[in-house]
Order: structure tokens, then sequence, then C-alpha cells
């Protein structure tokens, strides 16, 4: 995943901005990548971070050396497997965010660093239960209220309190409405 990361800053980065350097900064929680430049459009921020982002190479010469030292493939498929591995590995999934001029992709190291790495008067106002619901969430991406109460053993009224307040604190977004309600 951290190769992928790494590839993916070198290859995507925004060059005309000479000023900006990649960079890779490594907790005890996670590993972020900064790199210069936000998403190509007509990618937005948002497919990124739902991991269906369409292919398309910012510097496709380079790209093409990289896939040539087969330290790239050129199919669409790397951000995919950012989302695979996670997943794989039980662990929360990659976040993209936009911190001008840099797009920033933060990997988590364990299951609990989706807790951990909160803001840490989000993490206070969050009771030990919904902290748990959180972990889950984070290595999920998305869920209907049914499937995180069935995955947290608790009543569908305390899943959507739950789901709820995550969504008042901007940790999810709902999306649907009735049965079709999902949060991401």
């Amino acid at each position: 995943m951290v190769r992928e990361a790494v590839v993916n800053a070198l290859i995507h980065r925004d060059y005309g901005i000479r000023q900006g350097k990649c960079q890779l900064a490594v907790t005890a929680d996670t590993i972020t990548v900064r790199s210069p430049g936000g998403p190509l459009a007509p990618i937005t921020l948002e497919q990124l971070q739902t991991f269906k982002a369409p292919m398309l190479s910012r510097n496709p010469e380079l790209h093409y050396v990289f896939a040539r030292m087969d330290m790239a493939e050129e199919r669409g498929l790397g951000i995919k497997s950012l989302r695979n591995q996670a997943e794989r590995l039980g662990l929360p999934l990659p976040k993209y965010t936009f911190e001008a001029p840099y797009l920033v992709l933060t990997l988590y190291r364990t299951p609990e660093a989706a807790a951990t790495t909160l803001a840490p008067e989000v993490l206070e106002s969050l009771n030990q239960a919904e902290q748990a619901g959180w972990r889950w969430m984070a290595t999920k991406g998305r869920a209907k209220s049914s499937r995180y109460a069935k995955a947290m053993r608790v009543g569908d009224r305390t899943a959507r309190r739950h789901l709820n307040r995550f969504e008042e604190l901007g940790l999810v977004r709902k999306t649907g409405s009735g049965p079709s309600t999902e949060y991401e």
C-alpha cells in the first residue's frame, strides 16, 4: 500500500508547483503521503475518497516509464488496490483530503488508528461504544444502519443514533432515504 501511494504521488503530482515536494510522514498510527496538486480535473476528491476515480494521468510520459519498470500499471487498478488491501488486512480505508496545495493520502497502520487519529475533541465526545462503531465503520467505508446494528450487536435505534452522531461530527455523510439510506 505504501509503495502504491508513493508511486502515485510521484507520477500524478503537479510538477508546475515547483516549490512543492512529495512528502512521506510516518507515525505510530498512520502513513501520510502528500503530493503537490489537487485531483486532475474532471476527477473529484469525492471520487478519490470512494475509490471510484477514472484512470487519468497528469504526467503520461512519466506514468509510462514507471509502468515499464513494473512500478505502476496503466489500467486504473492502483486506487482500487489501496481499498482492497486495507479491507483484506482489516484496516481502516485510506483517506484522501486536499490541504492546498497538497493532495493528502492517509494510510492507517492499525484498526484502532481510525479512532486515535480523530481530533481530540471529537474523540472525547464519543463514548466507548461509538468509538468501537467508528473503528468498524472506518474499515467498511459505507453501511446501512441495519448492517451497523448487526456488526456492533446493538438495536436499530442505537445504530441510527450512533450513525447520526457520526454525521453531526462530519465523520460520515448520509445518502439516500428511507430503506435505502446509507452512511459513507
